[in-house]
């Protein structure tokens, strides 16, 4: 008479493992972890970035100190130099930029969805 065995897999390591490499197989993991890198390296590049300019305004942040935001005086002969026009007229073109984009850019959802 012939006897059979059969073997369960154990709730161990080696049953992680295999529904690990079960998950990489169908290539939602590999997915899911590219996905995560590149939002990681985002968030890293960002703040490498703000690390970086804030070591690099180290010199005019002594000089000026934080009224170099709040001032609109700029007079190189006397050394005083302001920016608040500067961020006003970003701000103004950025909210303009805005009143234009974003309803041609509903616009064309609306005409994509429903029309196209």
């Amino acid at each position: 008479m012939a006897t059979t065995t059969t073997t369960v897999p154990s709730a161990g390591p080696v049953a992680g493992l295999r529904s690990f490499l079960f998950r990489l197989r169908e290539g939602d993991e590999i997915a899911r972890m590219i996905t995560f890198l590149f939002a990681a390296s985002v968030v890293l590049v960002t703040l490498l970035l703000v690390f970086v300019l804030w070591q690099g305004s180290v010199l005019p942040r002594h000089k000026f100190g934080f009224n170099f935001f709040h001032t609109s005086v700029w007079d190189p002969i006397f050394d005083q130099f302001g920016a608040l026009p500067f961020i006003y007229g970003t701000l103004v073109t950025s909210a303009v930029s805005l009143f234009v984009a974003v309803p041609l850019g509903i616009g064309a959802a609306i005409f994509l969805a429903e029309l196209a």
